[in-house]
Parts: C-alpha cells; sequence; structure tokens
C-alpha cells in the first residue's frame, strides 16, 4: 500500500520518504487554498496577480449530439503538428490525419516562417484528399499559454516546450495564421482556438454530454471546467445563471506564490531552479511525468551522499540530468519479481548494483514520490468537483502518466471517492482529445452560429468570405 514504510530502514530514509508524505488532513488544506487561488483567479481585479489564471475560453456550449458536418482540426503542442478532417455525424465520428514534425529552426526562427510551415502542410493535406476547394470549419488546438477575447481569438502570452518563435508573443494567433493560409492559397475558416486541456474536455463531451471536466495528465498537468459566467468577472460574454463557459485553470501554476511550501521539498526546489520556467508551475513540477524521474534521482543521490546506500559511491551515469526516467518508477512499481530483478537491472543500468535491502529502498522512495503526486492531483480535481457541485461529476482525461502509470491513476481515483464522497466522479479516457477535440469545437460553434446569441438568425460563411 502507498505510504508504507519498512521499520528496518535507516532513519535517514525513513525521514527521506516522510518529506514526501501527503496525509488526508493536509489534502483537505490544499483543496481550500486551491478555492482561495482559485476565486482570485476569477476575479478581474486580482487576476493580474493571481498565479492561478483561469481563463475563460468563450466555449460556451458542450456539444449536444446536434453536430453534423465536416471539420478541419489543427494540434501543435509539441516537437509535431497534426492535421486532421474529421466528419461527424449523429453522435460519431470518422477521421482523417497527418503528423507532421516541426524542425527546431523552424520552432525557433521568424513566426512568419512557423505559420507559413502549417499552412503550407494544411494545403498539401487538402489538396491531397480532394477538399481543397471547401472552405471547411477549422477548430485550432494550440496548446500555449494564451488570452482570449473571443472562440476564435487566442493571444500568445508566453511560448513554453521549446518553442520561441520571433514575434508571435502579445499577438493573436488566428490572425498570423489566417495571412498565412492566404500566402500559401489555402481556404480557412478558423472557428475555434483552445488548448489541449480544453479539447480534451471537449472530445470526452462528445462522448458523454455530462463531461464538465478535463484534466491532461503526462508530461504536463492542467484541468478545465464548466463555470457559470456570473462568477467570472474577465468573460466578456452574455451573463447569467444559465449561462456557462469553460475555464482553463492553468493550475500547474498553483503554489507559485508559496502557498504550497510545505509540501515542496529540496528536491523540488534544486528541480525549479534547472527548468526554463524557474518560479513557475509549482503543482505541475510535483505531479507530471516531466518530472517524477528527475526528483528521484535526486533523492536517491541525496541518500549516497549521505553514505547511505551504495557505499556514498556515486556513478557518473546517475550524475546526467533528466536521465532518471519517470517511466522507471513504472516499472519499478510494476515490478513483481521476488528478487525485484527487474528493479536491479533499472539501477544496473545507472551503474549501481543494489543489495537486497537498498532494491527496497529505492522501492519505497519511488513509491513515496509518485504517491505525492497522484494525491496532489487527487486534491486538486476534487475541489474542483466540490465547485462545480452536482451530484455527478465526468471528467475526460488524456496523457501518458493517467494511460501507463495505473497505480498512480487508481490512487488518485480512491483519493477522490474519499475526499468527495458525495459526488460521483468519473473518468473518461479521451484518448488523442487534442486532436479530436478541436474539430468538435469547431463543431459546436458551427451548431451555435446558426443562431445568433439573442435567436436572431446567422448566416453562415459563404466559401467567398473565407480567408
Amino acid at each position: 500500500m502507498p505510504g508504507e514504510q519498512n521499520a528496518d530502514f535507516p532513519s535517514e530514509v525513513t525521514d527521506l520518504i516522510k518529506s514526501f508524505e501527503v496525509t488526508r488532513d493536509l489534502q483537505y488544506q490544499i483543496m481550500e487554498r486551491l478555492e482561495d487561488e482559485m476565486n482570485k483567479g476569477l476575479k478581474a481585479a486580482l487576476n493580474p496577480t493571481a498565479k492561478i489564471k483561469m481563463l475563460p475560453t468563450y466555449v460556451t456550449s458542450l456539444p449536444d449530439g446536434t453536430e453534423n458536418g465536416d471539420f478541419l482540426a489543427l494540434d501543435l503542442g509539441g516537437s509535431n503538428f497534426r492535421v486532421m478532417w474529421v466528419k461527424i455525424k449523429n453522435g460519431k465520428s470518422k477521421t482523417c490525419m497527418d503528423v507532421y514534425t516541426i524542425p527546431s529552426e523552424v520552432m525557433r526562427g521568424p513566426g512568419d516562417q512557423l505559420f507559413d510551415y502549417i499552412a503550407e502542410h494544411l494545403a498539401k493535406f487538402t489538396s491531397y484528399h480532394n477538399i481543397c476547394e471547401m472552405c471547411i470549419p477549422l477548430g485550432f488546438t494550440f496548446s500555449f499559454p494564451c488570452f482570449h477575447k473571443g472562440l476564435a481569438s487566442a493571444t500568445l502570452v508566453t511560448w513554453t516546450k521549446g518553442y520561441d518563435a520571433a514575434g508571435v508573443e502579445g499577438k493573436d494567433v488566428v490572425p498570423l495564421l489566417e495571412a498565412a493560409c492566404k500566402r500559401k492559397n489555402v481556404q480557412v475558416d478558423i472557428v475555434a482556438v483552445i488548448n489541449d486541456t480544453v479539447a480534451t474536455q471537449m472530445a470526452g463531451a462528445f462522448k458523454d454530454h455530462n463531461c464538465v471536466v478535463g484534466l491532461i495528465l503526462g508530461t504536463g498537468c492542467n484541468a478545465s471546467y464548466l463555470e457559470c459566467t456570473e462568477k467570472v468577472e474577465m468573460f466578456e460574454g452574455a451573463k447569467g445563471p444559465e449561462n456557462f463557459v469553460i475555464i482553463d485553470c492553468e493550475f500547474g501554476a498553483f503554489g507559485d506564490n508559496g502557498c504550497l511550501d510545505d509540501v515542496r521539498t529540496d528536491f523540488d526546489r534544486d528541480i525549479d531552479r534547472r527548468t526554463f520556467n524557474r518560479g513557475k508551475q509549482f503543482y505541475e513540477k510535483m505531479i507530471a511525468g516531466m518530472y517524477l524521474g528527475e526528483i528521484l534521482r535526486l533523492a536517491i543521490i541525496h541518500l549516497i551522499n549521505q553514505k547511505v546506500i551504495f557505499g556514498g559511491v556515486l556513478p557518473e551515469a546517475l550524475q546526467k540530468e533528466w536521465g532518471f526516467k519517470t517511466k522507471n518508477l513504472t516499472y519499478i512499481e510494476n515490478d513483481t519479481t521476488q528478487d525485484l530483478s527487474e528493479t536491479r537491472e533499472i539501477l544496473e543500468s545507472f551503474d549501481l548494483h543494489p543489495s537486497a535491502a537498498e532494491l527496497q529502498i529505492i522501492r519505497a522512495l519511488s513509491r513515496a514520490i509518485w504517491t505525492r503526486g497522484s494525491r496532489l492531483v487527487a486534491s486538486g480535481i476534487s475541489q474542483i468537483a466540490r465547485r462545480i457541485n452536482t451530484p455527478s461529476v465526468t471528467v475526460a482525461v488524456d496523457g501518458s502518466l493517467y494511460q501507463h502509470f495505473h497505480q498512480f491513476r487508481e490512487l488518485m481515483l480512491s483519493d477522490i471517492k474519499e475526499l468527495v464522497p458525495k459526488y460521483e466522479v468519473k473518468f473518461h479516457h479521451a484518448e488523442d482529445g487534442s486532436g479530436i477535440g478541436g474539430a468538435v469545437t469547431a463543431a459546436v460553434a458551427v451548431r451555435q452560429s446558426r443562431t445568433g446569441q439573442n435567436g436572431q438568425p446567422h448566416v453562415p460563411l459563404q466559401n467567398g468570405d473565407c480567408v
């Protein structure tokens, strides 16, 4: 069971394991702190200094099953980007997709070059599928921090994930993409811009119309949820008790103001000092797949330097930053061999030659680290469920940590049941949600556009109106 400790461990080991402990009482405290931070982000006067930005996305409706038609989706958020053609009919979808690699010089070159590259491959895709003469509504999954002024407006706050294309930060990416498409002679009707978390929620809602939360639990961590517009002071659309909008929480930044300092360890502070976004994303850095392996590497080095394990000898192979991958925690937890031979093999790849006792220490330390991450996520989702305050809450989730680390996932689900027993919190794995979600959001936007905000007729775009 998570949290178990071996009484035979040296005191240095038990103290270290205890430093990662998140008790049930602490989980409830974390939930209260998160509620306070979310409320700050929702208030116009407090938002500029709030760490959790609670960004209104202007996605004001979930799919209801009546969406039909052809839609394009672009998915940009890493070194690859995807173009998808999605046919939606009667609650079902059929997808054609191509994946393209973005060269590093394009990721970090002029902004026009990046968008020209995207538009060029969009033109090739539509030409290959014989849809280049059609003006198909397009949903753009753009997974970078943005401020929205409308559903088809997204101003880039800052590049992340290795991108540094010049001249884009502080600008609306939609006109930039439209201009590139015009240069490449491809017709587009960009009707929605969202990030991967919101796309995952929309993809989940396409299958389960009661899906009101989105969660990314992979290399990074973020959540979105459906909020009443009356509580969202920065939202500039229609407000009222019957009006809702999806909020992109950006809750990976929870704790950036110091409110989680009692949870963070020296290893977390060390990692933060060595990341490009120093001083930011403290919550995410204790949870996400990008960081768990590095936390374990640092903890092992700490015990070696204390001469508690491996005779105090630190091999060169273990000194490589970010060299100990989070997947190794999965393998260690899944090791059911009597002598933990699979764990031994992992450690030997770092020139460590463990005794039986040292294998148990590493296993317990690994478990303490991922358990903390799982319990922190459980606290976050439980608070969002409590905020939504409906008997049943469906969470659409995607990401490698959720998909491949089943012990992490099962502990999270178990904790949520105990933290908020009055709510039935269900999880729906929206695999590839960041792709299909863009098309689904475009489909919802088109459905909404058939009538104006006040029920007035709205004339859909004709081909000649496209960029």
